[in-house]
């Protein structure tokens, strides 16, 4: 390991780990620990910015403590402040205390006292200013009266560094010394509360001297501060060690890490020989690198070149498709049923095919291995377009590319099979392959020249499938006292 972690974060790694072998990570299993504001065995609370857990069922009377308030929901936050809100859950409190900690266990201060809220509904909101740039501190509310204090799930927060994301990647490279590869499933979180990534390409993942880099689900992360801590977590019993690993924002290198190359050095994961599970690189660690501290947003790029196209979808489609997809066509079946990649690759080495549509779309295609009921399987052709707009600044809001997916369609055999696979595309598409883009495309309008500003990005289709992306700039003002001067 190269980090030191706190004894409660220690133990909620190891109680992960413990589940990872338990569950291994399915869908039921990887759900239900990681329930924000759920409880892991060891006694450890999970907190995850998804809010508070469901409506309290502690009493709500004059003869006791009062109810537990609702969990810190963060409202804004700046590079030196947070601005936050909870809920008042307690008719007969005295009061609340707001406390603030650099852990979930503290130790705590307290910065702020309010009196008491009418009812046990009302939403009590602060700001905390004063703080450093991108800096974590826990909070938690303590409602109190004359038999005592009751607390709130403590939740953290972290103001802005600043230095924006709209890609992130992990390279991994697996040593090339005896049993160091794996068919396990590999799962990779950057913060303890978002639902990470499932590592799942076409070609044969982690195998002994290989180097890859996988794409990143963003998972709302748009900041480096949003990122708290790289877990990468293995299922199954089947060995696996990892020479190096590097964290990539925006293809920049901004965490690198040598583990090994021997077998004595590598960093095993493998549980059954005395080995954990899991690699976990903390907050401290990050930011203590060299790399994080000299990085530097890059310039967005104007192409979208159709092979991080293909590597981008690959990702997201293999994330989704790890938990299979659930079919409801009686009387021919129900269930879910497990889908993987083919085994052939359609351009190169990718597994997904991206090609000119027109002067403003691509098609897109992939197939996937249907585990259907009966001998054998499917083979299911997977298409649809994507569409490119550009949208122009207003007097309200800034210049935007939108990403839209038409002509989503499935062919397989099976007639019952194609129908159920295609609404599966259809939500697959909507919901996630194109957000998913749209949020790994740079904002333009954050990184131009200081007396510019983006007017209009004009999207275009390239015959390679590749997307150009044309800056229009045009000044933006406003009048002062002395006349116009550009907004910067």
């Amino acid at each position: 390991m190269t980090t030191y972690m706190s004894t409660p974060r220690m133990a909620m790694i190891a109680s992960l780990a413990l589940m990872v072998s338990t569950f291994t990570l399915s869908t039921v299993g990887f759900a239900a620990m990681r329930i924000p504001g759920s409880r892991l065995p060891d006694g450890t609370i999970y907190v995850g910015a998804a809010g508070a857990p469901g409506p309290t069922t502690e009493p709500d009377d004059s003869s006791s403590k009062p109810r537990s308030p609702g969990v810190p929901l963060l409202l804004s936050r700046t590079d030196h402040s947070v601005t936050f809100k909870w809920t008042d859950n307690s008719s007969y409190e005295q009061g609340y205390n707001l406390y603030r900690g650099p852990d979930i266990v503290g130790p705590w201060t307290r910065i702020a006292v309010f009196g008491v809220s009418p009812g046990n509904t009302a939403t009590i909101q602060y700001t905390d200013p004063g703080l450093s740039r991108d800096t974590q501190h826990w909070y938690r509310v303590g409602a109190y009266n004359a038999h005592g204090e009751s607390f709130s799930v403590p939740e953290p927060f972290a103001t802005i560094d600043g230095r924006k994301v709209s890609r992130l990647q992990l390279q991994l490279h697996t040593a090339n010394v005896d049993d160091a590869n794996t068919d396990d499933a590999v799962h990779v979180s950057l913060r303890d509360n978002d639902q990470g990534t499932w590592l799942d390409y076409g070609r044969n993942d982690f195998e002994r001297g290989d180097t890859f880099t996988y794409e990143l689900m963003l998972n709302g992360i748009s900041d480096v501060s949003d990122i708290n801590d790289i877990l990468l977590l293995k299922s199954g019993t089947d060995g696996w060690c990892i020479e190096s690993m590097a964290l990539l924002a925006d293809g920049v290198e901004i965490f690198t890490h040598f583990f090994g190359a021997s077998s004595s050095t590598c960093q095993w994961l493998d549980d059954e020989n005395g080995h954990e599970s899991y690699v976990y690189i903390g907050r401290a660690t990050l930011r203590a690198h060299p790399k994080w501290q000299a990085y530097q947003q890059p310039a967005p790029p104007t192409i979208l070149l159709r092979s991080d196209l293909e590597a981008r979808i690959e990702g997201i489609v293999g994330n989704l498709i790890h938990y299979g997809t659930y079919v409801d066509k009686y009387p021919f079946y129900q269930g879910t049923i497990s889908i993987a990649w083919t085994s052939d690759a359609l351009d190169g080495a990718s597994h997904v095919q991206v090609t000119k549509k027109d002067d403003q779309a691509v098609h897109v295609k992939f197939q996937l291995d249907a585990d259907t009921p009966g001998p054998g399987g499917a083979t299911v052709t997977c298409e649809f377009d994507l569409r490119f707009t550009g949208v122009a600044r207003t007097a309200t809001a800034p210049a935007t590319i939108t990403i839209t997916t038409e002509n989503r369609r499935a062919t397989v055999d099976f007639n019952w099979l194609a129908d159920a696979l295609t609404l599966w595309l259809i939500e697959l598409a909507d919901d996630s392959i194109a957000t998913e883009v749209t949020s790994a495309i740079p904002d333009f309008s954050q990184t131009i020249a200081v007396d510019q500003s983006v007017s209009k990005i004009i999207p275009s289709v390239a015959n390679d499938g590749s997307v150009h992306f044309a800056v229009e700039t045009t000044p933006v003002s406003r009048r002062t006292l002395g006349g116009t001067t550009p907004l910067l």
